[in-house]
């Protein structure tokens, strides 16, 4: 569901610039707590398997070894305490 059609945002468009087909959608929050309350960002690791194939199959930079620094800045809060997985 686009945002810009819930009750909850206001709806707000950027104007296209030349070579963009559509306007740019700018999520603004109609509720108590504004953006915040529409805004979010979620990550999800796949399981480790998974790279280790993908590195099988001919990039090896895909493997799980590799990427996981990678997962772990992501994962690198500044405000809340970052809690470990417990495997690794």
């Amino acid at each position: 569901m686009e945002v810009r059609l819930r009750e909850s945002s206001w709806g707000y468009l950027a104007t296209a610039t030349p070579g963009q087909n559509d306007p740019i959608i700018i999520p603004r929050g109609k509720t108590t707590g504004g953006s915040s309350s529409i805004n979010g960002q979620v990550l999800f690791r796949g399981i480790p398997q998974d790279y280790d194939n993908w590195a099988e199959w001919g990039n090896s930079e895909w493997a799980f070894t590799n990427v996981l620094p990678y997962f772990k800045k992501l994962e690198n809060d500044l405000v809340f305490p970052r809690r470990r997985f417990p495997r690794e």
